[in-house]
């Protein structure tokens, strides 16, 4: 087992020998790993040896244990402090009550008492330890069964359907997406997630990933119970099955633009947001998809606030697709301020769509 390291402070050379020669440090499984004769020492050895226990005396020359406790306290919070003293005034005591010190003993230290307080720290580490273990194990189990889900879902997505009888191993939420109710897909795309992985998380794009979903999911569960997922693709993409009641396209318009503003004021994110028809067949999840994901990339053009109705999915919209020749022609009059061209583009574009062309 890994020896918990322990500094020790005082401004005197035989009293920090006592306590090296007081009591069987390696078997309470302690090493010494430093002295200190003053507060500057203790704290450069801090955060060179990083010590799990400190022993720190109260009066020193120049600054005193209290400013050590201070330092500790906010500096390095998980450290257990002990603190040896040869006053027992309340004032001292009081002190180290409010930096959270471990324990407080008196000068002159009996062997036992030491003893003791010592094998209390080493329990608390222990402990300390083990919750921490446990907390980053509960986080990677969180981690990876999110990304089961994420994918199970996406799949549904891509049009790989899974009969209600089949999925009992599979999210429990995931029942909104077989029910008979009537339900509406949105998918929520962030235009600029690259430059924000970048500048804002360190290049690491499953945390920035992991921010909007927790973002997302508290803004919609105010509203319903939703169910969202990462695209497990496309990790700019997130997706979400949600019954919404058939309000007309201004409220909800106006409701995910709300959303969308908070995403964008708290995180920097900015979306394009597309709401499909509502349906409730499960087998139609892949042509929703397919049919709303086409309709993502136009989003700029045809809706300032960056939200769009993808109708008509049952139609299989295939007779007409906007060019990419024709949409960069368009964007680039848009952003140069020729709008004469770009009307003469949409005109052309409309008659194509009435000849069915």
């Amino acid at each position: 087992m890994k020896m918990i390291r322990a500094l020790i402070t005082d401004d005197e050379e035989w009293v920090r020998l006592g306590l090296r020669e007081q009591v069987d440090w390696n078997t309470l499984g302690i090493e010494i790993a430093g002295e200190a004769s003053n507060v500057d020492q203790a704290i450069e050895l801090i955060e060179k040896l990083r010590p799990e226990i400190v022993l720190t005396d109260m009066r020193m020359p120049k600054r005193g244990g209290v400013d050590l406790l201070d330092y500790l306290y906010h500096r390095h919070p998980e450290v257990v402090a002990i603190v040896i003293s040869g006053y027992s005034e309340f004032e001292y005591a009081q002190k180290a009550i409010s930096y959270r010190a471990f324990d407080y003993l008196l000068k002159p230290i009996e062997e036992e008492q030491l003893k003791q307080v010592l094998e209390n720290a080493v329990e608390k580490i222990h402990t300390d330890r083990s919750q921490l273990e446990l907390g980053m194990l509960r986080s990677k189990y969180v981690q990876n069964d999110r990304q089961i889900r994420d994918k199970f879902l996406t799949e549904l997505f891509q049009g790989i359907y899974v009969k209600p009888t089949e999925w009992s191993n599979y999210p429990d939420d995931a029942e909104i997406f077989f029910s008979a109710a009537p339900k509406r897909v949105l998918v929520f795309e962030v235009v600029n997630f690259q430059e924000i992985v970048e500048n804002v998380y360190e290049n690491d794009s499953n945390l920035a990933s992991y921010a909007l979903f927790n973002m997302l999911d508290e803004l919609m569960n105010k509203n319903g119970r939703p169910i969202l997922f990462c695209n497990s693709g496309r990790q700019s993409q997130l997706l979400a099955v949600m019954e919404i009641p058939n309000f007309p396209p201004s409220v909800i318009t106006a409701y995910l633009n709300e959303a969308s503003e908070t995403v964008r004021q708290l995180s920097g994110f900015n979306l394009y947001i597309s709401v499909s028809d509502p349906y409730q067949d499960a087998k139609d999840a892949g042509n929703i998809y397919r049919h709303m994901a086409k309709s993502l990339s136009d989003i700029g053009l045809i809706s300032p606030e960056g939200i769009a109705f993808a109708e008509g999915f049952h139609e299989e919209r295939g007779s007409f697709t906007l060019s990419d020749e024709k949409r960069k022609a368009i964007l680039v009059f848009i952003q140069s301020g020729s709008s004469q061209n770009a009307h003469s583009v949409l005109e052309a574009v409309f008659t194509e769509i009435e000849s069915g062309k």
